[in-house]
């Protein structure tokens, strides 16, 4: 049900004009039209509704599968008539689609044996395939006129064709093993739990190998797979200065090569380098990239929301409060925002994150109403659903807690406080310390440490101050994230300032006169 909706919404949103098979396919008294308009309105809560309002019968009817099934086939034919030249698209999406799009029908026209057709198309698919590096479609094309040749001659044409297509064969080999390498190592980004330092190494001849197939070559997915899995390489390892000067070669690259160029590989390429330059802690040419390269409002890319989470992570770390807001507005707003779980949840935490640093002009720059779910923020709210994960990916738990401390002592609340801290505490001993010294999570570790020192010290402001200054010293001198953690959910905002900021929430308590007391076991606020 889902598919036919997003389908048929593709088709009306790229269709330059109604389509006259469409136009016969639905009738207004079709049986289909009433299928389509009930799964596109939302009428049809499921098959089994659509079934019994089509024909009296659940979904397991023949008639209604039937039906559905020929719904789909008609979609699907559809989308072979569908206009991409939209501005949102540059000269390479729209070449490589008119190319796969013709050599699906040369495809066709063989499989028919209308031999003379398909030859006369392939031979207008190979220019387009060739300029636009399109090894796929390029390797499809030689094989083609192989078989073209080999039935009518001449017999050189048809090796010469052979040949090309064995050479072509091999680089589109190199380049599945680009792409495989390069998933395998945003897969390690993305899935771990804890990282594995030993990646690097089994890395590192994959890239040269990679980089050696690009020299060789030339083609465009070897070229950009070597830069991009260099860089990602790179990024694992925390160099993220090194890392940056990979994606600014691959820009250049896009400049020398604009027929080569899209929208959408621009904005990921500019995307690393916001997340380099804040990492690296240089938000000049953070921001200079982000408004180069971040999407508009109305633009249909993928990258959306992960280029507005970094652009929110930037503005956060280099204190721009009033930008991130913005963006939040943006992202809570948008149509798709919903659709998958873990970016609400995400977002969710990021707002806690947002509220607590925005303190009284919260109302002005980001008012209450304006949240994910639609409903009033709620700090109280929020505190009581303490969302766990069970595998802690990413160390999102760690945020959660941090968040919620912060959030506490600013509220006063130092019972619930004294509790959050003893989580804190359990899950240092049980996943950031390792038998074999290895503590990829340095920085986290410093500044729950730092949170473990305020609970000591009774949440003293001099006293926390004085202890706690050796490790803000430590934080000082480590580079600005865990080279080997996730900065994009874990240090959310950078510890130095959280630091700064519950120091100034304990000598305002101290100076509000509130004494802080421990009575049993508990802590306890007395006025």
């Amino acid at each position: 049900m889902k598919i036919i909706s997003e389908i048929f919404a593709l088709i009306r949103s790229k269709s330059s004009r109604k389509h006259p098979a469409l136009r016969y396919f639905f009738k207004s008294d079709a049986i289909y039209t009433r299928l389509l308009k009930g799964f596109v309105s939302g009428d049809y809560a499921d098959d089994d509704a659509a079934a019994q309002d089509l024909y009296q019968a659940d979904a397991s009817d023949q008639r209604y599968t039937n039906t559905k099934h020929r719904l789909m086939n008609q979609l699907i034919s559809t989308t072979l008539c569908l206009n991409i030249e939209q501005p949102a698209h540059s000269e390479y999406l729209t070449n490589i689609y008119s190319a796969k799009r013709e050599l699906f029908a040369a495809e066709v026209f063989q499989f028919f044996q209308l031999h003379e057709a398909y030859h006369f198309v392939i031979r207008r698919v190979l220019p387009k395939a060739v300029r636009y590096q399109a090894t796929d479609v390029e390797l499809r094309c030689h094989e083609m006129l192989r078989d073209y040749h080999t039935m009518y001659g001449p017999a050189w044409k048809a090796n010469d064709h052979a040949r090309r297509a064995l050479n072509l064969a091999r680089v589109r080999l190199d380049e599945i093993h680009a792409i495989n390498t390069r998933n395998r190592i945003r897969a390690e980004f993305a899935h771990k739990t804890e990282p594995r330092p030993e990646l690097a190494l089994e890395l590192e001849e994959e890239c040269r190998r990679i980089e050696a197939n690009a020299a060789e070559h030339k083609s465009r997915v070897l070229v950009m797979g070597a830069a991009a899995t260099r860089g990602l390489l790179l990024q694992l390892l925390g160099r993220w200065k090194d890392a940056r000067e990979v994606y600014f070669g691959m820009l250049q690259y896009l400049a020398d090569n604009p027929h080569l160029a899209n929208k959408i590989r621009r904005s990921r390429t500019c995307r690393k380098i916001v997340e380099c330059s804040m990492f690296m802690r240089d938000y000049e040419t953070g921001f200079k990239y982000a408004e180069e390269g971040f999407p508009d409002q109305t633009a249909e890319m993928p990258s959306w929301f992960n280029f507005a989470l970094m652009y929110f992570l930037l503005c956060m770390h280099a204190g721009n409060y009033g930008k991130a807001a913005e963006i939040f507005r943006l992202v809570v707003s948008r149509e798709k925002f919903h659709n998958v779980a873990e970016r609400v949840e995400i977002w969710q935490i990021f707002e806690a994150y947002l509220r607590f640093v925005l303190g009284p002009i919260e109302k002005t720059q980001l008012p209450a109403h304006i949240t994910i779910y639609g409903r009033s923020f709620n700090i109280y709210r929020f505190l009581n659903e303490v969302p766990h994960y069970q595998q802690d990916k990413r160390g999102v738990n760690i945020a959660i807690l941090i968040v919620h401390i912060l959030h506490l002592l600013r509220e006063r609340k130092f019972e619930p406080l004294d509790s959050r801290i003893r989580c804190i505490q359990e899950y240092m001993s049980r996943q950031l310390r390792r038998d074999d010294g290895y503590r990829p999570y340095y920085r986290t570790e410093v500044f729950l440490r730092m949170l473990r020192v305020m609970k000591n010290k009774e949440y003293n402001y001099s006293a926390v101050k004085a202890r706690s200054q050796r490790y803000l010293d430590k934080l000082h001198e480590t580079a600005a994230v865990d080279p080997q953690g996730d900065p994009r959910v874990l240090e959310i905002l950078p510890y130095e300032e959280l630091w700064n900021s519950i120091l100034r929430e304990l000598q305002q308590i101290e100076q509000e006169g509130c004494l802080v007391q421990v009575h049993s076991g508990r802590i306890a606020a007395d006025h």
